[in-house]
């Protein structure tokens, strides 16, 4: 894996590459946070990234900050790297949009197991993009035999994730067993309903209206977020939405989606998503 290591210390910047080359990664430095922000909108930008907070230039929250506003159909994974270890401090790097902080100096073990969790989350959110992706031309489809609908509907009943989907307001329309076995809400109990009853109070209204915005504009949108089941039971499911379009290119309804990543965003000692509670700084 490709994977962008910015620090301003020449020191540690060769000791990190020394280490994920080690670990068989691809290493691109950047020495300033003007660099990594440059490399992170490349073309063919590194999918992980480790940013200093305390940077020239561009300080690592501002890089990530950018990269947030940036609206990337796949964004890259953002581990914050810092001397600080307040609290407050953590809560300020995951608020700017960081996947993961990391205090330090860390050890080795702890750096390739972040980098671990990363990779597993990256390798999901690119399944679930590309399975967003195939639903999305085949629900955009018209015309089809009746014969083909059925199989296409067979086929999502099938799937191992849960799928909603909604129309342009958020009313559900179909929800997947798959669905029903991770939210404990039937199909029945679902549908006519808004997502909105999965919401469990850890997400600010900040973090729905940027993801509105993003799928209303006609983009897909990914993510990490924390729902509730309807017993009640927190989880953490990687979640990918996408527009449903009519023929005529006009969006109809929007289709979702979701895994349950609970156990690996809590692998490796991470404190890993973007959706913490800001209450819960520490994960």
């Amino acid at each position: 894996m490709r994977v962008l290591v910015a620090d301003d210390d020449p020191l540690l910047l060769r000791r990190l590459q020394a280490l994920l080359t080690s670990w068989g990664h691809e290493v691109e430095l950047a020495r300033d946070g003007l660099q990594a922000w440059g490399a992170l909108q490349s073309e063919d930008a590194p999918r992980l990234a480790l940013l200093d907070w305390m940077m020239t230039g561009m300080d690592g929250l501002e890089v990530i900050r950018k990269v947030r506003a940036s609206a990337q159909p796949l964004p890259p994974y953002l581990i914050v790297l810092s001397a600080r270890d307040s609290q407050l401090d953590v809560v300020r790097g995951l608020e700017a949009g960081a996947d993961d902080y990391l205090k330090k100096p860390s050890s080795p073990a702890e750096l390739r197991a972040r980098i671990a969790v990363g990779a597993r989350v990256l390798e999901l959110q690119q399944c679930l993009s590309e399975r967003v992706s195939q639903l999305q031309a085949a629900l955009g489809e018209h015309g089809q035999v009746e014969a083909e609908n059925r199989r296409l509907a067979a086929a999502i009943e099938q799937v191992a994730q849960g799928i909603v989907i909604t129309d342009c307001e958020g009313t559900i329309q179909y929800v997947n067993p798959a669905f029903t076995e991770l939210t404990g809400y039937s199909r029945e109990e679902a549908i006519g309903r808004n997502p909105r009853i999965l919401k469990s109070g850890q997400q600010d209204g900040e973090f729905y209206k940027d993801l509105w915005t993003t799928i209303r504009s006609g983009q897909v949108w990914n993510g990490a977020l924390v729902n509730r089941r309807a017993d009640g039971a927190l989880y953490t499911e990687q979640m990918s939405i996408a527009p449903v379009r009519s023929s005529g290119g006009s969006i109809t309804g929007f289709v979702a989606v979701k895994q349950d990543v609970t156990d690996q965003k809590g692998s490796g000692g991470g404190s890993g998503s973007r959706a913490r509670s800001l209450a819960d700084p520490a994960g």
